[in-house]
């Protein structure tokens, strides 16, 4: 390999730690069941029971943020919003032990402009929940989770309709009882990914066109 070429790689390798250590983080989707504008919006934890949607991750994932689409009864928006956020495993094809649990303070919320049928005359208005996890969370490829949903506040709060394959449960938690049903919920699961810096990558590449100029300049030289 010529000299010149082994220290561009040389550049490289050790500006990746450059890089790394001025890069920023972004989410990527890992899984999404969209939501429904104008679908069945289900209250959920009403009289003790509680929803559960399955999915499966093609590859390994260290999910980094929850985000599902709800609103509430009435319309009648609490002043905080807190919820019990719960991922189970697989146990004969429904809900089993609990792989983790999170039950936050203040779960980000925004207005989406998105509406909900709750079976009753008024429009639902539908919000983008969202909670960061503290630490990602690593799952296994090809298996199969159940994300479950439960607001702890005094509100009524529905869980919207999502694309998906059909098929979620409803059930008591505390009990570790579940029934099948037709139907599926909006939710997005996000894996975090490095994004460098413009101004590094920048540096990153003028250190890269110095060494071929220097090169060049070399070699005029000694003609």
């Amino acid at each position: 390999m010529k000299p010149l070429l082994i220290r561009a790689f040389m550049l490289v390798a050790v500006f990746s730690g450059v890089l790394s250590a001025g890069a920023s983080w972004a989410n990527v989707i890992s899984f999404e069941q969209a939501p429904v504008n104008g679908g069945l919006a289900l209250f959920d934890d009403t009289g003790g029971f509680s929803f559960a949607d399955d999915f499966s991750l093609a590859t390994s994932t260290d999910l980094s943020e929850i985000s599902w689409w709800g609103g509430y009864a009435g319309n009648a928006l609490p002043s905080s919003s807190d919820f019990t956020i719960s991922i189970y495993s697989d146990s004969g094809g429904k809900p089993g032990s609990v792989v983790t649990s999170y039950s936050p303070a203040a779960v980000g919320r925004t207005l989406t402009g998105l509406t909900g049928n709750d079976l009753t005359s008024t429009p639902e208005s539908i919000y983008e929940f969202t909670y960061a996890l503290p630490s990602v969370l690593t799952l296994t490829p090809g298996a199969t989770y159940y994300l479950s949903i439960i607001d702890n506040t005094s509100a009524i709060s529905s869980w919207l309709a999502g694309t998906g394959n059909g098929s979620s449960f409803v059930g008591d938690p505390s009990s570790n009882l579940w029934a099948a049903q037709s139907r599926d919920f909006a939710f997005e699961l996000s894996s975090p990914a490095v994004v460098p810096e413009p101004t590094s990558m920048v540096i990153l590449g003028g250190l890269i066109s110095g060494l071929f100029v220097t090169r060049k300049l070399r070699r005029k030289n000694q003609l």
